[in-house]
This record gives structure tokens, C-alpha cells and sequence, in this order.
């Protein structure tokens, strides 16, 4: 899913509201590299299914919350 710096802070920060605050952005946009055969995952993994950002985001947050424990 592609999103932009500020969607991305966006959704950090409503999932961990104190850490938009320390989150800064900058400098040029990233290109974004589009693989030439962007369904070609669907082929290798037929139960494949993609992640929303905020899904993405709060599974990451978890997971390192918890190795943090």
C-alpha cells in the first residue's frame, strides 16, 4: 500500500499517540519501485492478502511492545 510520510505519522500517531510528537519528516519524496509483475506474489501464494498501513503498523507496534516485555 502506498502512502505518503505524513499518512504514515498519521497512523503512528493513533496508535501510539505520544510518538507523532517525536516523529519528524523531511528531504525528497522516495520513488516508489513498482516490481514489473506486481500480482506475480498472487501466483506464488494464492492465500495471499495484503496488509491495510494502520493493520501494518499496529501488528508492528505489538510485536515490539511484546519482545520488549
Amino acid at each position: 500500500e502506498e502512502a505518503s510520510p505524513d499518512e504514515f505519522v498519521r497512523v503512528i500517531g493513533e496508535i501510539v499517540p505520544p510518538a507523532a510528537k517525536s516523529i519528524t519528516r523531511g528531504g525528497p519524496a522516495i520513488p516508489v519501485n513498482v516490481p514489473p509483475k506486481p500480482n506475480a506474489i498472487d501466483h506464488l501464494f494464492p492465500d495471499w492478502r495484503t496488509t491495510s498501513l494502520p493493520d501494518g503498523v499496529r501488528k508492528t507496534v505489538d510485536f515490539y511492545r511484546k519482545a520488549g516485555a
